[in-house]
């Protein structure tokens, strides 16, 4: 496992500051009755959205409290927390696991398993084939936006965290 460390060109701090805005605002929007649980789940996929993209890790030190606040107090049954939490990590590790057999290689690194796994505890299990499909798109559209505006390498890496954290906050939203 690699060690936490900053980046060293790291995010503005006012784009910071409005992504925290805007997570707040609109937790207080369409989920007033969840503030805080809306806010603590926001706040946390937006300084792990932040420190993918960057740095290329989510550290367990975020994924996996997220995973268990998410069961104590997603405002679910925690058996549905607890079965969308392993249905989110099966989701994503049986194709990791494929693809690294099949190509020898990781294709997709376990702090995406885990932070599935925290979406699950969040969403529930009905919601994980949604969560999939909309944050497959964000990738995709991610891939497609930076290789238009960068020309970059068909090889080269993507993070994947900021797609699911932001299909999980966008579908925690919906839900609400």
């Amino acid at each position: 496992m690699r060690a936490f460390a900053l980046s060293p060109t790291p995010v503005p701090p006012l784009r910071v500051v409005i992504g925290a805005m805007l997570v707040a605002g609109s937790a207080a929007i369409l989920a007033p009755d969840r503030l805080p649980a809306g806010c603590a789940l926001g706040w946390t996929l937006l300084v792990l959205a932040l420190i993918d993209w960057q740095d290329g890790i989510l550290p367990d030190l975020l994924t996996l409290p997220l995973a268990a606040a998410g069961v104590i107090a997603g405002g679910l049954p925690w058996q549905d927390s607890l079965i969308g939490a392993a249905a989110g990590a099966a989701l994503l590790a049986v194709p990791a696991l494929a693809y690294r057999v099949w190509r020898r290689r990781d294709g997709l690194g376990w702090g995406d398993v885990k932070l599935a796994a925290a979406s699950g505890a969040w969403l529930g299990w009905p919601a994980m084939p949604n969560l999939i499909l909309a944050a497959a798109l964000l990738g995709i559209g991610a891939v497609l936006l930076r290789r238009w505006r960068q020309k970059t390498a068909l090889d080269e890496t993507i993070p994947f965290g900021p797609a699911l954290a932001a299909a999980t906050w966008g579908l925690w939203l919906v839900q609400s």
